[in-house]
């Protein structure tokens, strides 16, 4: 939201103690959600409008109440909800849950329907498995490793073992 005192805004929403986002030019990033109140909202123009601004939060939660602008027009919904006969025929959570879980069992799943081989397996190999490839045994070159194919090793190390 562009703001006129960056400054003045920034530091009545330090001492309000509101977060607003100050690295955008010549103005401030807001960011709210579902547990938002009347209240944040009011102290929010308290502190990008200064204490006189005059908003009134009932006045204009009716103002947005009866102003469809605030949703876009291609937004609104103009049909029914929930005709499904699927939502007029479970009456409980019960039923609900039973019917969900019979279109659970439906459902071909890869845990259900294959055999894993391959990468798929060794994603599942456990820790201690993978410890021994960190001994000198099996992560240092091998003994009769060219010495063209370890350049990047020092000659002190091409030369032990």
């Amino acid at each position: 939201m562009e703001v006129a005192d960056k400054a003045g805004v920034l530091t009545r929403a330090e001492a309000a103690e509101i977060n607003l986002r100050s690295d955008i030019l010549n103005a401030v990033g807001i960011t709210l959600d579902e547990t938002t109140t009347r209240e944040n909202v009011m102290q929010l123009f308290n502190v990008l409008l200064g204490d006189n601004h005059g908003l009134d939060i009932d006045t204009l939660d009716k103002d947005v109440a009866h102003d469809s602008r605030s949703i876009q027009p291609a937004m609104l919904r103009d049909d029914e909800i929930l005709t499904h006969p699927v939502f007029n025929h479970y009456h409980s959570e019960t039923e609900m849950m039973r019917y969900m879980h019979s279109l659970e069992r439906k459902d071909l799943a890869l845990n259900q329907a294959m055999i894993p081989l391959g990468s798929c397996t060794m994603k599942l190999n456990a820790a201690a498995e993978m410890i021994p490839i960190t001994w000198p045994e099996f992560a240092e070159l091998h003994p009769f490793c060219p010495p063209e194919q370890a350049e990047r090793l020092s000659a002190d190390d091409r030369t032990a073992g």
